[in-house]
């Protein structure tokens, strides 16, 4: 299996926003932040990983539906820090040279209910996403995403209000 930590890039190209106590909070190229910030939008979503993952892990997970967030590629966290970035392009470049296909999972009826069970010390992927909707910037935090059917932004400070992405 291969790791994403193997596959990070050290480069230097890429920014992530962390501040302790809030955590990861965006993502994206120099040049990305800079329009970002010269624009007043809030940063790039940043895609957030378990860096102990395997390609594999990243593809069979709901994390998939996460990368329609970034265009820059996913965060690999280590006991709460960032520990790399793994860029969208090795990503699609493991399912071409893999084959591999994403696949859904199937829940439900025909189900075990040992499923509901979740050994050990269980990590999922996240992605936290700020909200660029005028005077939100509330960074929400998704475990999953439609782009047919945003989520609603979790700021209760405003009005109920979908969440705005960045692009």
């Amino acid at each position: 299996m291969t790791s994403l930590r193997e596959h990070a890039d050290h480069s230097g190209r890429y920014v992530v926003i962390h501040r302790p106590g809030q955590g990861v909070l965006g993502m994206g190229t120099a040049e990305e932040l800079r329009d970002a910030v010269e624009s007043g939008a809030p940063p790039p979503p940043a895609v957030l990983v378990p860096a102990d993952w395997t390609f594999a892990q990243l593809v069979e997970s709901d994390v998939i539906t996460l990368l329609d967030l970034t265009t820059a590629g996913v965060v690999l966290m280590d006991g709460g820090r960032p520990a790399g970035v793994v860029p969208l392009d090795r990503i699609r470049r493991y399912l071409i040279d893999e084959g591999s296909a994403v696949r859904t999972r199937v829940q439900g009826d025909g189900d075990a209910a040992a499923d509901a069970v979740l050994p050990g010390d269980y990590q999922t992927g996240r992605a936290r996403v700020a909200c660029a909707a005028p005077g939100c910037g509330y960074v929400n935090t998704l475990a999953f995403f439609d782009r047919n059917r945003p989520p609603t932004c979790a700021n209760t400070a405003l009005p109920t209000h979908p969440l705005s992405i960045r692009r």
